[in-house]
């Protein structure tokens, strides 16, 4: 693992800067990927790199498991609306092992009319058998969503450090291949972990850089050629990488990314 790449905020395309990362390097991965659901986001209609379709965050978590070290753990929240689609791929075209599915309670409803959401879905995938550290943890979670952020799907840092800390110690290294504004990286680096962000907005990425900055965690910057402009992100290529174990994930070169 390169000095470089550690406590950095890495811009890309999250597919291409993984393979670059060394074999069972990271002790635990929190991501938070384009749910894939196509749409703009609040009152601005923001649009969000890679949104276009699930499988771009899916094989981005398939690609996770062989940087992962043996017996760690891959968090990577979920639309309800995807769960089923995210249960199969994983089961069907990785190795992880599906423990569990953690319901983070927003505390606040969305807008609509008649059963308006205020959950989403954590999935706690397994490579091994990890150690959990917070033995009473339960698989509801009640944070309340953030507001105010530049990022529509922004995270409460709270609840982040609680999965982190229930599944490293001090120093270790925690990995978020799809970064967005950085809510990860700073809960890392809150509960004395070191991080690995890696987010294709480049605006994104900078405003990650600038929080942590904030925050007393200065970090550099590295960008790779795939990084793009919000809302105009290049299409990455899926290309049968099986890094993460299975049969391999569906290839297609035209996954909107």
């Amino acid at each position: 693992m390169k000095s470089t790449e550690i406590d950095a905020v890495l811009t890309g395309d999250a597919l291409s800067i993984l393979r670059g990362l060394p074999d069972r390097s990271v002790d635990v991965v929190l991501t938070d990927p384009p749910y894939g659901n196509n749409i703009g986001y609040g009152k601005a209609r923001t649009r969000i790199a890679g949104d276009e379709n699930p499988l771009v965050g899916l094989a981005g978590i398939a690609a996770c498991y062989r940087i992962l070290k043996a017996n760690s753990t891959l968090y990577s929240f979920c639309d309800a609306r995807h769960l089923g689609l995210a249960e199969h791929f994983v089961l069907r075209y990785t190795t992880f092992r599906l423990r569990d599915v953690v319901v983070w309670d927003k505390m606040r409803i969305a807008f609509g009319h008649g059963f308006r959401r205020r959950h989403e879905c954590i999935l706690v995938l397994e490579k091994g058998r990890p150690r959990y550290r917070d033995l009473a943890l339960p698989n509801v979670l009640c944070y309340p969503r953030p507001t105010g952020q530049a990022h529509p799907h922004a995270k409460p840092v709270e609840l982040l450090v609680r999965l982190i800390e229930t599944s490293t110690d001090p120093g270790d290294l925690v990995l978020d291949p799809f970064a967005g504004s950085g809510s990860t990286l700073v809960a890392a680096r809150s509960c004395q972990r070191h991080f690995i962000g890696i987010e294709l907005d480049p605006g994104y990425a900078e405003l990650a850089r600038a929080r942590l900055a904030e925050a007393g965690f200065p970090c550099p910057s590295k960008v790779f050629p795939s990084g793009s402009r919000r809302g105009s992100a290049p299409r990455p290529t899926c290309g049968g990488d099986t890094s993460g174990g299975g049969q391999g994930y569906p290839q297609s070169g035209g996954i909107p990314g």
